[in-house]
Parts: structure tokens; sequence; C-alpha cells
């Protein structure tokens, strides 16, 4: 599990409020999973997802510049060595507090936006760069690639499959291996979710959910098995990228 705590970058400060009243200080969690509609994903797990039976092999993105915006104008963003995280499989914690303040008015959790990808400057950053990240840094060399070189730059979201398509029971022969990989600056998905929901004194705990059912929804397996976001492929990768809509979404 990744905790990520947040910071505020409105203009509210602890001279404002009584900041040792944990209490009644208003904590906030969110976690971000990846989902097959109400399923955890998991590799190597079996699907079936548009009538196909699947098994995910790798299935990561980029996700930077997580902000929530609350009602009482206080605003809480990843930046710095947190701006980006490379999501997996798994659970990702992000985490901010509202101190508490005497006679406050009603708070409540506003807008959440993100972007998945990475910025234009970052990912025009030349081959060198890139190489000389240290190691642990979500932009750096990762295994598998999350990265195309110098002429691709970063992947955005990478999707690789095993298929069961004739429906034999037999996953990973070679014209069954489905491959969904998005960059280019084209491609930066941009995502905002508006919960409208109170924030009380104490825990609040809430969901955000990327649901892979959703994200490769409409896509015929048979027929569109690879895109690299380019060439004849960059069809399909349009489709996927429009999925994103849908595919985000905010749960109490």
């Amino acid at each position: 599990m990744n905790k990520l705590k947040l910071s505020l970058i409105a203009l509210v400060a602890c001279t404002v409020f009584s900041c040792g009243d944990d209490e009644k200080a208003k904590d906030v969690n969110v976690m971000l999973e990846m989902t097959v509609g109400d399923e955890s994903l998991a590799h190597t797990t079996t699907y079936n997802i548009n009538g196909v039976d699947l098994k995910f092999t790798n299935v990561a993105f980029y996700l930077g510049d997580m902000t929530f915006k609350n009602s009482d104008g206080s605003s809480f963003v990843n930046e710095g060595d947190s701006r980006y995280q490379l999501i997996k499989p798994g659970i990702f914690d992000y985490n901010f507090t509202i101190p508490y303040e005497k006679d406050a008015s009603d708070v409540t959790l506003d807008e959440i936006s993100f972007i998945v990808g990475v910025d234009a400057d970052t990912n025009d950053d030349d081959e060198m760069t890139f190489e000389m990240r240290p190691d642990g840094d979500p932009l750096g060399v990762q295994n598998p690639t999350m990265h195309w070189g110098w002429m691709g730059k970063y992947r955005f979201l990478s999707i690789d499959i095993d298929a069961d398509l004739d429906g034999d029971g037999v996953f990973g022969e070679d014209d069954e291996k489905l491959v969904y990989h998005l960059g280019k600056n084209d491609f930066l998905g941009n995502i905002k979710l508006t919960p409208n929901q109170a924030l009380e004194g104490g825990e609040n705990d809430f969901k955000i959910n990327v649901d892979f059912e959703k994200m490769l929804a409409g896509i015929d397996f048979n027929t569109e098995k690879f895109t690299k976001a380019g060439g004849d492929e960059i069809g399909l990768a349009q489709k996927v990228l429009a999925n994103y809509s849908t595919a985000f979404t905010f749960e109490k």
C-alpha cells in the first residue's frame, strides 16, 4: 500500500486554525485502486470482458498532479518528488487534513482532478535526463519499461493481456496477445471528478475506482488487438482514451 500526504496550497494555514485539536480535524483518505467490475485487478487472474476470458500480464499508468479542492477554498495537491506516481495493481492512498476551526462553516470535497500520463515538458526531457533518474523514481527506468526511448518518450498507459479468443482455455498464444499502450502528448488524459461530498470531523474515507472493464469497453479483441498510439492503430488508442471518462469513478 502506498500512502501519499498531500500539501496545502491555498491561503489556509495553522495560524488561522486551532491546529492542536486532532479530534475534530477533518482527516481525508482517498484510496485509488484498479478494478475489473467489482473485483480488484490482479495479474494472471482470469476475467471475462466483452465476452472473452482475459489475463492481464502487465497493467500500469502514470498519474500526476493529484489535486483535491474543497468548498472552503482549500486545495491539496501532490507536488515536488511526489508529483507523479506509477500506478500498478494494488491500493494507493492519498491523504490530507483540514485542521479544526471553531465555528467553521461546513466543508465539502468538491473536486478531484489529475492527469493520466506526464506533462509535455517532462515528456520532452532528453534521453540522458530519463536514464539518470535515481532508482525508485517513478519517472525513471522501469521493468517492464514505461518509456519508448527518445522518439516515443513515456508510455502514459500500458496494458498487456493474454486472451483466450477461441475459447479453448489456453492463454498466451502469439495471436492472442493484446497490447494497448498510450503515450505522446496528444494522449494525455485529464480527469475531473465532482464528489460534492460533505467532510466531517474525524475520519473521511473515500475511493477512486479505475475499472478496466470500462477502460476496454467497446473493443473487439478479435480485430482490435494492438495500439501504440500511432500509425494505423491511432483510432483504437483514441477509443481507449475516450473510455477514461467512465473508467475513473468516485465512491464513498
